[in-house]
């Protein structure tokens, strides 16, 4: 998904967004219309106004424009989003709101997590139960380095009844938050974005979990995907097979998955928009139990690397196979297998060709000596020097 920065969350605004009543910060949808507060950064006197029609949020101004004028001093643009979110609600869900509000304390102290509050960024509540997003919707704002525990926050809400979106800096504009693409969201089952009581299931505590669809007595069954090779001794020759690739050698399948970070588990890639980038090729675990069929293997030469194997032709008795990363051969019949090493050299001209390769190692030495350098991803950080990853749960 391409990144938006927006620098306007980023720099002083003409409309703020932050200001103090005595010792307490708050925002605009904090403070009723009429009650007077002060700009953190000038010190001047300032009012609440809106939301307005044309979709901009409610914000404060300034009395006296003449002592300063509206000098949108901004000093939390964490705050500042979930106030655009509590306004583009209000005003969407206008007809049938009980509550709109920022920074609302929740009880889930009969949740199996490990707290007994919750405060949502921003917390709509209905008048009577929605068909779709049940009691109410609470956005969480996702925001540099504001980290919750996603999975357990997204439990519990579930748990209480509330729809819960975990919204990016993509989700605001200077002014405004673009309500539009939490309702896009909604709309389709499958994005990671958003859960529904309709139709989500609240995600396990435990992790290397996830919801089960055929109604298991626990709620839960076992994540049937790994990215760890669990044939670590086997000099894999992964072919194209029906839904995945299979080791003519050893049995064990593979597949190209997108990884749910929300939902924390590996996902067919079909009901998902995602680039390739995005997949890696992970293991099905069932598949231990395979039995391969039972072939003779001629091999002539010997090589280090794992072979990206593509079907180029069928002659009489077996199936030939060209590896798109060197120019090695092979042929697969019945019951036997002849790989040909020695028919050319890696490719290393530098033309990517090698891009595909693969070899599931778990957690290597490599990432463990690495002095990480993390960079934030939307809920998750990754290391530019290795390329390891961290979700909000695993620190």
């Amino acid at each position: 998904m391409r990144k938006t920065q927006y620098v306007g969350l980023r720099r002083p605004l003409s409309m703020p967004f932050i200001a103090r009543d005595g010792d307490d910060t708050v925002v605009p949808e904090a403070v009723s219309d009429g009650v007077t507060v002060t700009c953190p950064a000038c010190g001047e006197a300032m009012r609440p106004r809106g939301p307005f029609e044309d979709g901009r949020a409610r914000h404060f101004f300034h009395i006296n424009t003449s002592g300063g004028g509206d000098c949108g001093g901004e000093s939390d643009p964490h705050r500042k989003m979930k106030s655009l979110a509590v306004s583009g609600l209000r005003q969407h869900f206008d007809d049938s709101v009980e509550r709109c509000a920022p920074e609302v304390t929740l009880d889930v102290s009969d949740t199996p997590t490990q707290v007994d509050t919750r405060r949502a960024d921003a917390l709509l509540e209905f008048t009577d139960p929605d068909p779709l997003y049940g009691e109410g919707i609470i956005v969480e704002v996702q925001y540099h380095n504001h980290q919750k525990n996603v999975r357990a926050t997204t439990h519990d809400y579930l748990t209480r009844g509330y729809s819960v979106y975990w919204a990016s800096t993509e989700d605001f504009d200077e002014d405004r938050f673009r309500i539009d693409r939490l309702t896009a969201a909604f709309a389709e089952e499958d994005e990671p974005t958003a859960f529904a009581p309709a139709y989500s299931t609240p995600p396990p505590v435990s992790p290397g979990l996830f919801p089960a669809s055929d109604g298991d007595s626990d709620g839960t069954v076992e994540s049937q995907w790994t990215p760890t090779d669990l044939r670590a001794d086997c000099h894999h020759e992964f072919i194209d097979e029906e839904m995945g690739d299979r080791c003519i050698r050893c049995g064990l399948k593979g597949q190209h998955r997108y990884y749910d970070q929300h939902r924390e588990q590996y996902r067919d890639p079909d009901i998902f928009s995602v680039q390739l980038d995005n997949l890696e090729f992970v293991v099905y675990k069932p598949s231990l139990d395979y039995e391969p069929r039972d072939r003779t293997f001629e091999e002539t030469g010997s090589t280090d690397h794992l072979h990206s194997w593509h079907r180029v032709s069928e002659p009489f008795g077996g199936t030939k196979y060209h590896c798109q990363r060197c120019a090695a051969t092979m042929i697969v019949s019945w019951g036997k297998v002849y790989i040909d090493h020695d028919a050319g050299s890696e490719d290393d001209d530098g033309d990517g060709s090698g891009g595909d390769e693969w070899r599931p190692e778990g957690t290597s030495a490599s990432l463990d000596d690495c002095e990480h350098d993390w960079e934030q991803r939307e809920i998750a950080r990754v290391c530019r020097k290795c390329g390891k990853e961290e979700k909000p749960w695993d620190t």
